[in-house]
């Protein structure tokens, strides 16, 4: 069972690994886990600020990211 737990580290460290280089070096944008996390992230302040595009809470958000 510790064998699992091991392997399933080991791809989740290289999975997120190969994600983050990605981000920093690429110039298209960053990885999949980079882009499912800021869209989701986007999501919820969108969703927070009633779903208005010019809501001050989606300016400070922008700050934020």
């Amino acid at each position: 069972m510790h064998a699992l737990y091991l392997l399933f580290g080991i791809f989740l460290f290289v999975i997120t690994a190969l994600d983050i280089i990605k981000t920093t070096l690429s110039s298209n944008g960053g990885g999949k886990i980079a882009d499912f996390v800021t869209k989701a992230v986007w999501n919820i302040f969108f969703v927070a600020a009633g779903k208005k595009g010019r809501s001050k809470l989606l300016v400070m958000q922008d700050r934020l990211f």
